[in-house]
């Protein structure tokens, strides 16, 4: 009757400590495979030289609302319109901060992007 509890009692302890190595390093793991799975990738964007850039401008910032009641705030180091499309503003290092409804904040940064006026995309 001992060994059978002894013999319990040791399956027991190894099969815990399975699980906590198993929570420790194989699910971080896992997860970190799905966010790697997850990236949105972008969109090509056309190499456009000096010549068709209308208007160049430096250290550009955008304010507005975000669904009516989340201020965010975009700031870019370099920025250009074309005249083809005057809404889409083309901007390069720029940091997009988003403040949301429950008090976090969101910060997003990227090499170069792309800003609608019209529709805050």
């Amino acid at each position: 009757m001992k060994e059978n509890r002894k013999l319990i009692q040791i399956i027991l302890i190894f099969a815990g400590l399975f699980l906590i190595i198993a929570t420790y390093f194989y699910y971080p793991k896992i997860n970190e495979n799905k966010l790697k799975g997850s990236v949105i990738q972008d969109k090509p964007t056309d190499i456009i030289d000096e010549a068709n850039k209308d208007n160049t401008f430096e250290s550009v910032e955008y304010k507005g609302l975000y669904d009516f009641d989340k201020p965010f705030i975009i700031i870019s180091e370099k920025a250009y319109i074309l005249s083809e499309n005057p809404n889409i503003i083309y901007m390069t290092d720029m940091k997009v901060t988003i403040n949301m409804s429950d008090e976090r904040t969101v910060m997003i940064t990227g090499d170069k992007g792309t800003y609608n006026k019209e529709t805050y995309d």
